[in-house]
């Protein structure tokens, strides 16, 4: 039985001006097991904000800048339901 995966769409290249399509890549993962007292989420919506493209360029700002970096990680607004519990 294929172990179940997620998707990530990850920033691959700074954009200089508009970002576009071009400047992220999707990335397929193995599925992680909730340890225990953990939860897993599936995510249903994502809210991407104009004001999160300044935070994509590579400058010092009072934002948290795991928003910025090259193959980091972005946060916004979600919506999400508990796909995995272990109580």
């Amino acid at each position: 039985m294929d172990k179940p995966t997620m998707q990530h769409v990850v920033l691959s290249q700074r954009p200089e001006g508009p970002a576009s399509e071009n400047h992220f890549r999707l990335e397929t993962k193995p599925m992680p097991v909730p340890a225990q007292d953990d939860v897993l989420v599936e995510l249903s919506y994502l809210s991407v904000d104009p004001y999160m493209r300044g935070r994509m360029d590579d400058v010092r700002s009072y934002a948290t800048h795991s928003l910025g970096q090259h193959d980091g990680e972005r946060r916004g607004w979600t919506g999400y339901r508990v796909a995995q519990r272990r109580f």
